[in-house]
This record gives C-alpha cells, structure tokens and sequence, in this order.
C-alpha cells in the first residue's frame, strides 16, 4: 500500500472514497451525497477527539470501508490539528494496521487490496515524516503479528531464531545466536530444564542495537516459548492451540529493536530472547525436580507450565552482567494476569519508580497500557523453597499469580533498575476491532518504540 500527501481542495479531487473526519460525541459513519464534491463516494467519520489513539480507529475505519467496497485507492481529509506529524503517524498506523491481515496459508485469496492512500493537506514536509515514520512502526507490529499468527511447527525455536537473525542482520544489527551445548556451557540450567521434553532444539538470540556509544544501554528481554502445552503439568485443550503466542515477548522485543534502528534512534539497547518448546515428552522436567539456574540459584519445580519464568530467569542473570542502564522484562506470563486486568491492560511491575512511571506514559500515549501491580516482600517470601533456594510457583491455591511470578524474576536481577510486563492478556484478539485484527496483536512494539523515543529526546 502505497500513502502519500497532496495539496488539493478536497471538494476537487476525483476519487473512489473521500473520507472526512467530524469531531463528534458519537463514533459513527455517514454516506452523504452532495453535488459539490467529484469523489464517486463521501463519507463522513465521526471520532470523539482528533488524539492519536481515535485517529488510528478513524484510519483503520476508513481503509475497512474502502475493503468493504473493495476499493483500490482512497483519499482521506487530514483533520485540523496542533501536532500533525503526530497525527500522520497515528492516521498511517491505523491505516497500515487497520488493513493487515493473515493469509499465508489460505488457498484462496479473494480479497482486493487497497493499494492508494492519500491525504489532503497543506503541511506535506511534517506529513511527510509523520508517514514514514507511522510505515516503519507498522512494518514491525506487522510482523510481530505474522511471527505470532504462525503455527508452531513453522515458528520452531531455531526457525525464529533464524528469520529475525535475518532481519536484523538486514538492519546491520549485531546478532548471536547460542545454541544448546553453548546455553549449557553458560550453566543455563533453567532454560534448559524447559527444553528438555521437546526434540527441538532451543535458542539463545541476543541483537544489539548501538544508536549512540555515548549513552547507556538498555536491556529488553521477551519470552519467547515458541508452542507451551504446560509440559507434564499439562494445560487443558481448550484454547491450547492459542499457545503458539506464547513467543509474543520475544516477537515484541525482536521487532522493537529492529524498529529502533530503523528510525535512527540515538539509544543503546540489547535485546535477549530465550526460545524453547514446552513439551511433555519422555525426558522432561517433571514436578519436584530440582534445577539450577545460570546464577547458582537453585530452584524447586513445582508446576512445570509456569516455564516461562525459567527461561526468563536465566536470560534476565545473563543480561545483568552487562550491565545496562535498566532491564525491561515482557512475557505472556500469567493467566492470573488476564483475570485481574482482562484483555486491554497489561500488569506492570518492578524496583524502580521512575522507570515504571516511563513505561506508564509511554502506554498511554500508545493506548498500550499498563497498570502497575505491588511487589511486597510476602509474595518473595511465598516463593521460598524447602528442598532448593526458590520455587517456581508461589501459594499452592494460585493466590497473586502474577506477583510472585515477577517475585521470582526478581531474584535473578540482582541491583539493577528493573520492570517487567506481563502481557498475557494483550497479545491474541478475540475479534476484528478498529486496527486490531482477530488473532495476534503484535503488542508492545510500539509501546517500546514510543518509550526508548522519550529516553533518546532527554
């Protein structure tokens, strides 16, 4: 699809749909039909305000409209706005995002795609730049998505690891990816434990980004369980097919980065994923094994489909002793998670302040938003072992699921600045809704991008 911005009187252009947005209390569409416009159709869009979030659904509700009509080519009104290379960027979010879909494996691809968009405005240069800007962000959350949608017998460990090796390297990142007698050379027992039912091989990928070697680097780690059936602790089959997202932090880490540089961020930062299949085969963990992590923690299994916080636990010590600036940690984590806040939120929670606050504003901007959760010394104390150090499940009823889970990767980061993101409610979409289409939502790329983009203007 192919945007860009002309300078025309609206009531002039000729084309197939004319789409205007009203500031209106009421979100809805109108198809009028007046004489003094040359478009074939005109509608009418009614958003409750012109902030970024209501023009990413006025850009997905447009480019919907014109699929409906299987229209190739649309022209949009550019609303009257103070910030309008903000407003670009959201506009071609929505657009972008709002159009995407996934059909690799379809054998029938009806669907006429829109292939123009334009905008009708009179500032081109900072349009210009909120476009470009707005098609690198989607290129990512895009892909994030088609890494998710993804079966798992394609989305294997070492074939992630393979195709976002590729696409960094294509973004001249500097990419290492560790293999299984390296991760168990690193003592990486954790991680390895929950490798040990499947007959894949996991993965250890580490991308570093280097915008400017005169400020600090910061740390992105994102789980990346390529398939979880719960392993021995096996999960029910109802919606286990959805566990195939269960690498949605490695997806959202993986592409952020490869965002980042993209755009040219003057920041620092590496990004960690620890990918393994979770399998109940003949040689896994089981419940009461004992393993022993990267740090020389030992740590008790109590339930083996809480891991994900294995493999966390050893690439979160691993990074640590490089010692960044702050780690961000971001996982489909916990179910209790998706209790607690549902599916539009994602849990927030860590040791420093300042960074959580950051975090908080860049999700709101963003709308993907996250809402901090306490980390009290009982729910440390709720994950403390009699047989090991730790234990990899906190109160045996699930109580606080979500905070001694982040109580046990909280073990393994020693002094440094932290926060994790439990996003297990926030990465699969139920139905098509504005730009967010049924099945992986590629949450958190822009989240990310949107935060290291506050820190870098500071």
């Amino acid at each position: 699809m192919k945007i860009k911005v002309v300078d025309l009187n609206p009531e002039r252009i000729k084309t197939k749909l004319l789409a205007i947005p009203l500031k209106d209390k009421k979100e809805k569409i109108d198809i009028i039909k007046d004489k003094k416009y040359l478009a074939e159709r005109v509608i009418k869009i009614g958003i409750k305000e012109f902030d970024s979030e209501n023009l990413r659904k006025f850009g997905a509700r447009a480019i919907n409209y014109a699929k409906d009509f299987e229209l190739d080519e649309i022209t949009i009104v550019f609303p009257n706005v103070k910030n309008v290379q903000e407003a670009s960027q959201a506009l071609t979010e929505g657009i972008l995002l709002g159009s995407y879909e996934f059909k690799k494996f379809k054998t029938k691809k009806e669907d006429k795609p829109v292939k123009q968009v334009n905008f009708v405005a009179k500032n081109l240069k900072k349009i210009k730049k909120g476009i470009q800007v707005g098609e690198i962000i989607s290129k990512y959350v895009s892909l994030a998505r088609d890494l998710v949608n993804d079966p798992a017998n394609h989305v294997t460990p070492d074939a992630f690891a393979d195709r976002i090796s590729e696409i960094s390297k294509r973004n001249k990142l500097k990419v290492k990816v560790y293999g299984e007698k390296e991760i168990e050379k690193m003592g990486m027992g954790c991680f390895l434990g929950v490798a040990q039912g499947t007959r894949k091989e996991p993965r250890l990928v580490v991308i570093e980004y280097r915008g400017n070697k005169k400020k600090d680097l910061y740390a992105l780690v994102g789980k990346g369980v390529t398939f979880d059936s719960g392993g021995i602790s096996l999960k029910p089959s109802q919606g286990m097919h959805e566990m195939k997202g269960d690498m949605s932090g490695a997806a959202a880490v993986t592409c952020a980065i490869n965002a980042i540089a993209e755009l040219k961020l003057p920041i620092n930062i590496i990004a960690v994923v620890p990918c393994v299949e979770n399998m109940p085969g003949g040689n896994a963990m089981k419940p009461g094994d004992v393993l022993k992590s990267m740090s020389g923690k030992t740590v008790e299994v109590i339930n083996t489909d809480a891991e994900g916080r294995l493999a966390l636990a050893d690439a979160i010590y691993f990074v640590a002793k490089k010692k960044p600036k702050a780690i961000i940690d971001i996982a489909t984590l916990t179910g209790a998670c998706v209790v607690a806040l549902g599916y539009n939120v994602a849990g927030l929670v860590g040791n420093d302040e300042k960074l959580l606050n950051s975090i908080f504003k860049a999700g709101e901007k963003t709308n993907e938003r996250v809402w901090k959760l306490p980390l009290y010394e009982e729910y440390s104390k709720a994950i403390k072992s009699d047989i090991a150090d730790i234990k990899n499940i906190g109160y045996d009823n699930g109580a606080a699921g979500p905070l001694t889970a982040a109580a046990f990767l909280k073990e393994f980061v020693g002094k440094t600045s932290w926060a994790h993101i439990d996003m297990a409610g926030t990465f699969w979409a139920k139905t098509n809704k504005d730009y967010f289409k049924k099945g992986a939502t590629g949450w958190g790329v822009r989240l990310f991008v949107e935060l290291f983009r506050s820190f870098s203007v500071k």
